[in-house]
This record gives C-alpha cells, structure tokens and sequence, in this order.
C-alpha cells in the first residue's frame, strides 16, 4: 500500500492477528478503517447478557 501512494484507484487492505481482522481502504494520504471483526465467539452469549436483565 505504502509503494503506491499516486494511484487513482483506491487500494483496499486486510489486517488479521488470528483472532479478529478489520479492512482497510486508502487514497492517496486519506484512509478509512472499518470496525473489528472477531473470528471467535464471545466467551459470554446472548442468554447469560439476557439473565443479567
């Protein structure tokens, strides 16, 4: 990404560390990030959330 910096197109990414990921998409110097992404579920689920209620 960082070796074509005068491109016209946008250039889209993805960074993962093995358990979440998130795309990236830049122009030139401006860049957008989109929000985490996990891979695994959640050590709690919905029911036990729904019981603390």
């Amino acid at each position: 990404m960082a070796a074509n910096q005068k491109s016209e197109k946008p250039l889209y990414s993805m960074m993962v560390n093995g358990s979440s990921y998130l795309f990236i998409k830049t122009l030139g110097k401006q860049y957008a990030v989109s929000d985490l992404f996990a891979t695994r579920r959640r050590v709690r689920g919905l029911l036990s959330d729904i019981a603390l209620l």
